[in-house]
């Protein structure tokens, strides 16, 4: 399967979600909320009805374009759908309807992030500020946080007059070869 059709997939569902959670989330007559694929949506007045959600699948369309339809429509499972056109049972007067709120999902959807994740965080080794969805501020600190040995922190020069390679080698944990690595890049060797 191609990556346009998965593409496709997952805007058919992530839309359907959307409708569903802006028409109540469940059926308006008996709260029916297991299943996604066992809602639709009713329109209330058949001669109003410029489309139907069905064709919205195959041929997408604009969101105000459908928040155009769905004010004209209420949520209901199959079986209260079926009960409704057989005329079994009738729309209840204070059915729940499209929540106005969802008119410009999008803005709805950036207050939703902003609330769940603030946009700057402080980075964990400068504490600058960065964008929350980066580790690291930059590729610098990125390096210095996957640093087993805080080299910053040592003065290496004072420290060789006291020990040697091998033995600052030990005491950090690391080869003697790290120690000459780091000397080399300070200049110092």
């Amino acid at each position: 399967m191609s990556n346009q059709s998965d593409r496709v997939k997952r805007w058919r569902h992530n839309c359907k979600d959307r409708i569903i959670t802006a028409m109540g989330g469940s059926c308006c007559i008996c709260g029916y909320k297991k299943c996604q694929s066992a809602l639709a949506l009713h329109h209330l007045d058949p001669n109003q009805k410029d489309f139907g959600f069905g064709t919205v699948r195959a041929n997408p369309k604009n969101w105000q374009v459908l928040v155009a339809e769905l004010r004209k429509c209420i949520l209901l499972c199959h079986v209260c759908h079926c009960e409704i056109h057989e005329g079994l049972i009738s729309v209840p007067a204070d059915v729940s309807r499209f929540d106005e709120s969802f008119t410009d999902y999008k803005k709805l959807e950036q207050e939703e992030k902003e609330k769940i994740t603030p946009l700057l965080t402080a980075c964990p080794v400068c504490a600058k500020m960065k964008p929350s969805h980066l580790i690291n501020c930059s590729l610098s600190c990125s390096g210095k946080a996957k640093r087993k040995i805080d080299w910053d922190s040592l003065d290496l020069k004072e420290i060789l007059k006291e020990k040697t390679v091998v033995a600052l080698a030990e005491e950090l944990n690391c080869s003697d070869a790290a120690v000459h690595k780091r000397l080399k890049k300070l200049g110092l060797k």
